[in-house]
């Protein structure tokens, strides 16, 4: 039996990802040592404009905007004491990259985590390369 589900909000925000990503984040959850949530999947060009004009995002040529092969790129959130915690501690968001990464690998799915990123580190961004 799971620890952790995901709310029908997580899945909502699932709608439209590419299948790949989506096995590998509901993988995640399963062997994840603490309970995360979907906060963004796809996202339209003009959410991505706002994001690049506030500065928490560097590029307009973003995984979540849709190819033809659907949104490449999730973010991802701990989630504890009843809400998604924005400011958590490093030790949580390793922990959700941990099960990612340990999901992708038993799928054979590569992906990439922004908290590894050195020019603009994004801890709650994951994503696929598109075909």
């Amino acid at each position: 039996m799971n620890k952790f589900s995901f709310s029908k909000r997580s899945l909502n925000n699932l709608a439209g990802v590419n299948e790949d990503l989506v096995k590998v984040v509901h993988r995640a959850l399963e062997l994840s040592e603490v309970d995360f949530t979907v906060v963004e999947g796809v996202r339209t060009k003009e959410r991505q404009v706002a994001l690049v004009n506030q500065g928490k995002s560097k590029t307009m040529n973003s995984y979540h905007i849709p190819n033809s092969n659907g949104d490449r790129a999730v973010d991802l959130y701990p989630f504890y004491e009843g809400k998604v915690q924005v400011n958590a501690p490093h030790s949580q968001w390793a922990k959700i990259a941990k099960a990612m990464k340990a999901a992708a690998s038993e799928l054979g799915i590569t992906i990439t985590w922004g908290g590894d990123w050195k020019s603009f580190v994004d801890t709650p961004h994951y994503q696929i390369e598109g075909k």
